[in-house]
């Protein structure tokens, strides 16, 4: 997520299941920290991680740029577990799928690597 505007409508998705998602909008933004809600209500969340601050406790939530960027997330990891469980403990290839196939699903992932 790019570093947030005063203004800009943003999704946060709370840790807690008692809450729901919703849009929040940016109210200030200081140099590690962004602010939404007013008054007592009034909380923050790191401008590089989108984590909501806990006070001193676990993360109350996280923002998102979006709800599309928030679904695109969870589909991905999705994904991402799907593979996971597809390869995990598989000693051979399955049939049929030849070392460039593989060469290539490795390419792909060492150029996503940080």
């Amino acid at each position: 997520m790019d570093k947030p505007n005063v203004g800009d409508v943003l999704w946060l998705v709370p840790t807690s299941r008692h809450s729901k998602s919703r849009e929040i909008t940016v109210t200030k933004v200081g140099r590690k920290w962004a602010y939404y809600g007013e008054g007592w209500q009034r909380d923050r969340f790191d401008i590089s991680t989108g984590c909501v601050d806990g006070g001193g406790c676990s993360s109350a939530g996280r923002v998102y740029a979006s709800r599309d960027e928030h679904e695109k997330r969870i589909a991905a990891g999705e994904a991402w577990d799907r593979l996971r469980r597809l390869v995990d403990r598989q000693w051979h290839p399955p049939e049929g799928v030849d070392a460039e196939r593989i060469e290539q699903a490795i390419a792909l992932l060492e150029a996503l690597r940080p």
